[in-house]
């Protein structure tokens, strides 16, 4: 079981402590330390909520940035979401559809050698565009784009 609630400071230190290693090198790449990028997610995203198991132990933070007329899903994972993955599939395609209602047009990027995070978003509908390099490391960029 998942449980997500509005995203507090304590969980950014949670997630930064706990962050998977996938998530922790694209932060390398982009020269981005973990706790820093999480704190100013969490205080400048249009929506930023946190995920937990029934536990309490953090699986994710995730939410939405808008930049200007630029619209960024985002999601950050512990360690933990390996044990949950069956429910993030359920979960994250609900939280695409649910976003694209007000947000016709999202796009980020991911880590070209992250193929779990790539399996996971081709699975939630996303649409894989260009590959480039940044900081001597490839990454690939994607988007969703709401059905007419």
């Amino acid at each position: 079981m998942i449980i997500t609630q509005k995203s507090k400071i304590e969980d950014c230190y949670k997630l930064a402590a706990t962050l998977c290693e996938q998530d922790r090198r694209e932060l390398e790449a982009l020269k981005s330390d973990p706790l820093v990028s999480l704190k100013t997610a969490l205080k400048s995203t249009v929506l930023c909520r946190s995920a937990f198991d029934k536990d309490g132990k953090i699986i994710a933070m995730f939410g939405i940035n808008q930049d200007g007329r630029c619209v960024v899903p985002w999601l950050l994972s512990s360690t933990e979401i390996k044990k949950h993955k069956r429910q993030l599939y359920v979960w994250g395609r609900i939280f695409i559809r649910r976003y694209l209602k007000d947000y016709p047009h999202m796009t980020n990027i991911v880590h070209a050698e992250n193929k779990q995070a790539i399996r996971f978003l081709k699975h939630l509908g996303a649409h894989f565009k260009a590959h480039f390099k940044y900081n001597k490391t490839h990454f690939v960029s994607f988007e969703f784009i709401r059905d007419k």
